[in-house]
């Protein structure tokens, strides 16, 4: 299976959410602590959040944004209005 492929397959898992999964707006709690900081991928059964620190800086000399991963206990809940 190619990286493209296993990529795919991982981000269309039930447990995986992203920004761009057309699931709405969410919140993450990472052991029971909202995330403040832009949550990019949340995956609830690895207990891994992937985020990038606000304000948004990219990195100088990059295309990567300044961000962090952390793992724990992984909560993720509709958005609410």
């Amino acid at each position: 299976m190619s990286s493209t492929k296993a990529e795919a397959a991982y981000f269309a898992q039930e447990h995986v959410h992203t920004v761009d999964d057309g699931r709405g707006a969410r919140e993450v709690y990472l052991d029971g602590v909202k995330v403040d900081d832009a949550v990019c991928c949340a995956d609830t059964q690895l207990g891994l959040v992937v985020a990038a620190y606000r304000p948004l800086e990219v990195m100088p000399g990059t295309d990567s944004f300044d961000g962090y991963h952390a793992w724990g206990e992984v909560r993720v809940e509709p958005k609410a209005d």
